[in-house]
C-alpha cells in the first residue's frame, strides 16, 4: 500500500470534489466527479450498484482518484488505487456522512429515491503522486 503524505492529506479530509478514473469494458477511460471519504487511513466512495463506474470497477478493479487543492489548482494529489471491496453494508449510513459533509448536516436524502442498492468502495492506493 502507498502512503499518502501528510503534505496533501488536506485534500482527502476535506469534504472536496473528487475525479475518479474508471476503465470501460473497451479499454477507454471514464470520469466521474465524486464525493470521498479518508477516515482512519481508509480511502472510501459511495455509488449506486448499476452506475457505469460502479460496473467498471466490478469488471477492472484499477481506478484513479484525483483531488486538486481548489485555492491552488497546481496543488493536487493523484492516487492510483486498486478496489479492495465493494459492500453494501452500511452503505446509507456512509452515503449520509457524505451528504453531511458535502452539503450539510441539515441535508437528507431519501433512499427510496435511488434506483438501485447503494455501495461503500474501498480504495487502496498502491501509487500515490502529491504536486505543488
Amino acid at each position: 500500500m502507498a502512503t499518502i503524505p501528510s503534505s496533501h492529506a488536506d485534500l482527502l479530509l476535506r469534504p472536496l470534489p473528487a475525479t475518479l478514473v474508471t476503465v470501460m469494458p473497451d479499454g477507454r477511460p471514464q470520469a466521474s466527479v465524486v464525493w470521498c471519504d479518508y477516515t482512519d487511513d481508509v480511502l472510501t466512495m459511495n455509488t449506486e450498484l448499476g452506475r457505469r463506474k460502479a460496473k467498471n470497477m466490478e469488471s477492472d478493479p484499477r481506478v484513479t482518484l484525483l483531488v486538486t487543492d481548489p485555492a491552488n489548482q497546481h496543488r493536487y494529489i493523484e492516487l492510483r488505487c486498486d478496489i479492495t471491496s465493494m459492500s453494501e453494508d452500511g452503505a446509507l449510513e456512509h452515503r449520509a456522512k457524505l451528504d453531511s459533509a458535502y452539503i450539510g448536516p441539515d441535508h437528507y436524502s431519501d433512499p427510496a429515491n435511488d434506483k438501485a442498492p447503494r455501495v461503500i468502495v474501498t480504495m487502496q492506493p498502491v501509487v500515490v503522486h502529491a504536486y505543488g
